[in-house]
């Protein structure tokens, strides 16, 4: 996994179980709208995300969640059947 905001790469990891704590540098980020791109590859045999809680942004030294998952606001528990839709979670 290869994990960048704002076009900089933060952090990177190769261990499929280990948990993703990149910081980000106060310098990178922008008033108004922010990117985080994550980029995934598969090397053996399972492929995807992998999770045993929902993945979770979290600022610095808080436990206050800043973070937007269509799930959870527009259809948390009712649309098990979409959950394989990448299209869905893309802000058209």
């Amino acid at each position: 996994e290869e994990t960048w905001f704002n076009g900089v790469k933060i952090g990177s990891s190769r261990h499929w179980i280990e948990p993703r704590r990149h910081r980000i540098p106060g310098k990178l980020v922008r008033r108004g709208k922010n990117v985080i791109a994550v980029r995934t590859w598969d090397e053996m045999v399972h492929g995807g995300w992998c999770a045993l809680a929902p993945e979770r942004i979290y600022l610095a030294g808080t436990d206050i969640p800043n973070w937007y998952h269509p799930d959870y606001i527009e259809a948390w528990g009712k649309d098990y059947l979409r959950a394989d839709d990448p299209y869905r979670y893309q802000r058209w």
